[in-house]
């Protein structure tokens, strides 16, 4: 989960052109699921797990650790995979309006249409 977070992460911050600001709240919800990994982890270590469901017994910390650890990693795909769209968006945008006349067909335009997909698919596989 975390290097899926890790990957998608990259990909934005070279696509979006090293923007810092468009990947802020990407990176924040990252954290959030690394923290919460890491406190499933202890929880786990510590309190054990319910043998049917697999979440870790003990305080209700320990409880929803691994729930809000799923979805902060859910929602760092989503915002990752959104700043994508959004700096693909622009760039066709830019080509457009420089150069007057734009075909949807080139090689470029598919890879990055590609990327978009694959990270919408991915987040609707990680919802279901």
């Amino acid at each position: 989960m975390l290097v899926v977070d890790i990957i998608t992460l990259w990909r934005a911050y070279i696509i979006c052109d090293r923007n810092k600001v468009i990947l802020f709240l990407p990176c924040l919800t990252f954290l959030t699921s690394l923290g919460f990994s890491f406190a499933t982890v202890v929880c786990l270590e510590k309190h054990g797990a319910d043998p049917v469901t697999g979440l870790s017994y003990g305080a209700q910390a320990c409880v929803w650790a691994e729930p809000i650890a799923w979805a902060s990693s859910l929602l760092t795909n989503i915002l990752s995979t959104l700043a994508i769209a959004f700096c693909i968006w622009r760039l066709r945008v830019f080509i457009k309006q420089a150069l007057g006349f734009y075909s949807p067909r080139t090689r470029a335009q598919r890879v990055l249409t590609i990327l978009v997909e694959s990270g919408l698919i991915y987040c609707e596989t990680y919802i279901f």
